[in-house]
């Protein structure tokens, strides 16, 4: 799935709001946004890689390895180039 598409999608699951929902349309978004994420960020691969995860095992949103809070203050995350950043949040 192309990030236009994933943007879209996840737009449209934020205006039905999730009482609208079912598990298994939140799982299938849940994953293909994992997907996309393991693919586009390079940090987070990383990150994945080591938690000795088999990809071709996870079956559920539950299986996605959360990355830690303290990550987000040690490098940047994201999936797009830094010249497409428009908030930075800082705590």
């Amino acid at each position: 799935m192309n990030k236009n598409q994933l943007e879209l999608d996840i737009r449209r699951f934020i205006e039905r709001g999730c009482g609208s929902v079912d598990e298994e349309t939140f799982k299938e978004l849940a994953m293909t946004l994992f997907r996309f994420q393991y693919g586009n960020n390079d940090f987070y691969r990383r990150f994945v890689d080591t938690c000795a995860t088999d990809m071709m095992k996870m079956k559920s949103w539950t299986d996605i390895p959360c990355l830690p809070v303290s990550a987000f203050k040690h490098a940047r995350i994201a999936c797009f180039p830094p010249d497409d950043t428009k908030r930075v949040f800082r705590t």
